[in-house]
């Protein structure tokens, strides 16, 4: 596992934090089933007080629909299979734009992504050899007898995953605002007998741009959304997105 230093910088209204880690797709295997690590606590504002004023589009296979595909992708009847929540680009003072994309086939999915300049191909194809790596080597049966991660499973992760993220890591939250926080570099396959599980309210990429998906099962199963900043972000998991609020088990950082 690389153990190179890394600097990450994470802004946060008029807060700047620095904060020193080394670079892991995880934590270290033999921390996995205890306490995550802390990087960051701030003093835990009203929840009242944070006002953010959103705009929010829904579309499904590119038309402009009415419903919030979060919803509709709950109901067992309809079709969609993949959903991409953007970040909208927008210049300095405008409101916050957000899409929420869904889609009922992935070569739809992957024809929209290169219209919207986003690596969705390169993604699904990075979350299947995931999949199959874990299916392949037992790796959720051996993290269950023995509270670690393999060797392979971090090594597989860092060459997968590790190398164009340039050491940036997203940070996830219990919290809408302040609170606890845990960063992670490539993945967190499971966050099984953590404090963790399915509590995760809002998450912050420190990339200009880039994806991060969320599961609400472990080792990638059940993708409930994949979620692309244009710009940094804190993404709260409300309004439209409440759907995803205290639901995920698993997610992986690209």
């Amino acid at each position: 596992m690389n153990k190179s230093k890394l600097l990450l910088t994470l802004v946060f209204g008029i807060f700047v934090i620095f904060s020193s880690c080394k670079k892991k797709s995880f934590i270290d295997s033999e921390n996995v089933g205890q306490s995550p690590t802390m990087i960051e606590k701030n003093l835990v504002e009203n929840d009242d007080n944070l006002k953010e004023d959103i705009s929010y589009d829904f579309y499904y296979n590119g038309i402009l629909v009415n419903e919030n595909p979060l919803i509709l992708k709950e109901n067992k009847n309809n079709d969609i299979k993949n959903i991409m929540i953007v970040f909208e680009k927008i210049n300095k003072g405008e409101k916050k734009r957000i899409s929420i994309n869904s889609f009922s086939t992935d070569e739809q999915y992957i024809e929209w992504g290169k219209e919207h300049n986003i690596p969705v191909a390169n993604i699904l194809h990075k979350e299947s050899l995931l999949k199959e790596f874990v299916e392949k080597n037992n790796t959720e049966e051996i993290f269950n007898k023995t509270g670690k991660l393999p060797d392979n499973f971090v090594s597989f992760t860092d060459n997968l995953l590790g190398g164009e993220k340039s050491g940036t890591a997203a940070f996830i939250f219990k919290d809408y605002h302040g609170g606890d926080s845990w960063a992670f570099i490539n993945t967190i396959p499971t966050l099984k007998n953590t404090a963790w599980d399915n509590e995760i309210s809002r998450y912050y990429d420190t990339e200009v741009y880039g994806a991060v998906a969320f599961y609400s099962g472990y080792w990638y199963k059940h993708r409930m959304a994949t979620l692309w900043n244009w710009g940094w972000h804190n993404v709260r998991f409300r309004g439209a997105l409440k759907k995803l609020n205290d639901k995920t088990s698993s997610l992986i950082n690209y």
